[in-house]
């Protein structure tokens, strides 16, 4: 087992037993909303929570209410590929609500990302399989990992030359700029 599958062990099991309170996601959300990228984004990626993550559910409302334009990510394949599209969220690969996907990604400015666990320096652990990976590298879009404050690593994640940093980290508890 490498280093990373221990930590994505490590780190489900820690999600895992955290309580989702109302409070704790609201906390995050508006730690979100309160950041001047978030004011200024006109089009997001939100994700749909799947199992133990942060719900975006509270930011999708939010950027509706304010006119903004979200889109959430759509598997392509079984290989990484990943596209976004607008509504209608049906079950699709990994038991994930996805769109159906847009012929062509739309200028994004704004990222919302999951992932197992985080670092302050940007790392993020994801899944596995590299689908945001490789998302990340094609956009020009600002990227905000979004997560519980335990999802946070008190040391740097193992990460490789492919791995995307995030620019931003946020919790229910602070907001980390990761220096990019």
């Amino acid at each position: 087992m490498t280093d990373k599958s221990k930590l994505r062990t490590q780190y489900r099991s820690i999600r895992k037993a955290i309580d989702p309170s109302v409070d704790r996601i609201a906390a995050a959300s508006a730690n979100l909303c309160a950041m001047p990228i978030w004011e200024t984004a006109r089009s997001i990626l939100l994700y749909s929570a799947v199992g133990s993550e942060l719900s975006t559910d509270q930011l999708a409302k939010l950027a509706i209410e304010t006119g903004k334009e979200i889109y959430f990510p759509a598997t392509l394949d079984d290989c990484g590929g990943m596209s976004v599209g607008t509504a209608d969220l049906m079950e699709g690969r990994f038991g994930i609500r996805e769109p159906l996907p847009l012929e062509t990604v739309p200028p994004l400015d704004l990222i919302v990302v999951p992932g197992v666990a985080f670092d302050r320096n940007g790392g993020r652990l994801g899944q596995g399989k590299g689908y945001y990976d490789r998302f990340l590298a094609e956009q020009n879009a600002i990227s905000v990992g979004f997560c519980y404050s335990e999802q946070l690593a008190d040391s740097p994640l193992p990460t490789e030359s492919h791995d995307a940093k995030m620019a931003w980290i946020v919790t229910d508890r602070e907001v980390i700029r990761c220096g990019l």
